[in-house]
């Protein structure tokens, strides 16, 4: 799967990896099937895709302290492409 690819390369390079760690917080959140589910539980699901425009799976989500979207990255993407992404997204906050 993309986020399995995603997690094996990106999000082990070393670079990335200190980024993270140095200023970020990160929370994980992982799709499952929503057949059979309480329909509460995937409203909660729907209106955070919504929230925070997750339209494709894997997405980093970068938020501020009050939980607000800052800015986020679709896509199953490369080690370089992730560090920029996380460098840039710093700087502009």
């Amino acid at each position: 799967s993309p986020c399995k690819s995603m997690e094996d390369n990106a999000l082990s390079n070393s670079q990335v990896t200190d980024v993270v760690k140095k200023n970020y917080l990160p929370i994980r959140v992982n799709y499952k099937k929503t057949s059979g589910l309480d329909p509460t539980l995937v409203k909660a699901f729907m209106e955070f895709r919504r929230h925070y425009r997750v339209c494709a799976f894997p997405t980093l989500v970068v938020v501020d302290k009050n939980g607000e979207l800052v800015s986020n990255l679709v896509g199953n993407c490369s080690s370089l492409t992730t560090y920029r992404f996380l460098t840039r997204t710093m700087a502009s906050k």
